[in-house]
């Protein structure tokens, strides 16, 4: 017994028509659709770009994408939909690049201030150094070895200048030992 005709599965409708159909359901998107489409993506890449602090790490990349932006943002409104798409995927890009770079320049930043810290330890040190020589009277009494400490420290302070601060650290360091070493040679001498 076969069911009623209201219930009977109806064939589906040949190829060409379902293409039709599907073509119908699924609208093409507008200019406009699409430049708010860009201009959505464009906002996502800005907040991952953010989460990492793109706009400090990677600050040049990062403004230039906010320009990028805001050029879109004034064609957008102008209605110019196919520049605002250019200038969205330009500023997406520009947002998805800094946010690539930003791990890499935050750790430099890190290991830069680790740097800079080790070579204001090694400096300080090296100017208690030559106090306690200068004290001591070093500079007179064990004047070799009291040369030798400050023209170590006097290239620390032209390796810095240069920014070479990994050997201005050293250079600091050796000042330090050298001042050290005259003063307890000074000392001696004085007993």
């Amino acid at each position: 017994m076969s069911p009623p005709a209201s219930k009977a599965h109806k064939p589906s409708p040949p190829a060409p028509e379902r293409e039709k159909t599907a073509t119908v359901a699924r609208a093409p998107s507008g200019p406009r659709e699409d430049a708010e489409q860009a201009r959505l993506r464009t906002a996502q890449a800005k907040r991952a770009a953010e989460r990492v602090v793109a706009q400090f790490f990677a600050r040049k990349r990062f403004e230039a994408a906010q320009s990028k932006e805001r050029d879109g943002m004034t064609a957008l409104g102008k209605s110019d939909y196919a520049a605002a798409i250019g200038l969205f995927t330009e500023a997406r890009t520009e947002y998805l690049a800094a946010a690539q770079e930003a791990p890499a320049e935050e750790e430099k930043a890190r290991q830069q201030t680790v740097l800079r810290s080790t070579l204001d330890e090694a400096h300080a040190a090296a100017a208690a150094r030559r106090q306690e020589a200068l004290s001591a009277e070093a500079d007179k009494v064990a004047k070799e070895v009291f040369d030798q400490a400050q023209a170590k420290q006097v290239e620390g302070d032209r390796l810095v200048s240069r920014n070479y601060l990994i050997a201005a650290t050293g250079a600091y360091k050796e000042a330090a030992e050298r001042y050290a070493e005259a003063t307890v040679r000074a000392r001696a001498v004085r007993r």
